[in-house]
């Protein structure tokens, strides 16, 4: 018989299979029915294998901020995705054809996890600056009375937090405790903020959209107009003045 004319090999039996090797068998009796026990069977079976390339990937950081729990997470996502998603078939080790994938998703989660914490060091810095500037404005502005001085500091960051939400990325700590009707009610008092822009001076206008929708530091806005840092602040606490007189917005209680 020539081999042209050969009979395809029989499918594997249940007879064939018994003799694989431990290990392998279980990735044939995964591939054939996706059984959630099997799965978690694998995932413990290779769960030192992600454990040993989190350790590496720690050993060569370079950012210090993420700790090894935060490598070691997303080497198990990794490890997951490769049990999903190998097959026997392949003819590859399954180390072979997880290691890329535990690499690239520990890559991928510590790019993002860099991510955010810039964006939170950069708020945690705007935010600090902004109540410099409303509680140094309102100390050369009010008189004596704390208790005046107390509530023109809470209308100043009520109405920054109203710019906030106009273009400031998410802080996903207000959007938990937000409701749907609090939702609402900050877009509108956003949109009245935007419509009053327009009458504020030129300087107030740059420094109010460079602030809050570009999320310029004072000092950044400072060099953009050529003065220093304390005077972009002092023209923040004048801007935020004009803002609350034009919208007569004393009774804004829009804080918690």
């Amino acid at each position: 018989m020539t081999a042209s004319s050969r009979e395809p090999e029989a499918p594997e039996t249940e007879q064939s299979k018994r003799r694989l090797p431990k290990g392998e068998l279980e990735w044939h009796e995964y591939r054939d029915s996706r059984s959630v026990v099997v799965r978690e069977s694998l995932i413990h079976r290779y769960m030192p294998f992600a454990r040993m390339l989190a350790a590496k990937a720690y050993a060569r950081r370079i950012d210090l901020d993420a700790d090894f729990g935060d490598y070691l997470q997303y080497a198990i996502v990794g490890l997951i995705e490769s049990v999903d998603r190998f097959s026997p078939d392949q003819g590859v080790k399954f180390e072979t054809f997880a290691g890329l994938r535990i690499g690239g998703s520990i890559l991928n989660g510590l790019e993002h996890e860099s991510d955010r914490h810039e964006q939170i060091a950069t708020r945690r810095r705007l935010l600090k600056e902004r109540r410099t500037s409303i509680t140094e404005g309102v100390a050369k502005s009010s008189g004596d009375d704390p208790l005046v001085r107390l509530a023109e500091v809470a209308i100043g960051l009520a109405i920054a937090f109203t710019l906030e939400g106009t273009g400031m990325f998410a802080d996903d700590e207000r959007a938990d405790r937000d409701s749907v009707y609090e939702h609402v009610e900050l877009k509108q008092l956003s949109d009245r903020m935007i419509s009053l822009l327009p009458r504020l001076s030129e300087n107030e206008q740059f420094v109010i959209r460079s602030h809050y929708f570009l999320h310029k530091t004072f000092d950044e806005v400072g060099r953009d107009l050529g003065l220093s840092k304390g005077r972009i602040s002092q023209i923040h606490s004048s801007a935020l003045k004009s803002l609350r007189d034009l919208a007569s917005v004393r009774s804004i209680s829009f804080l918690g």
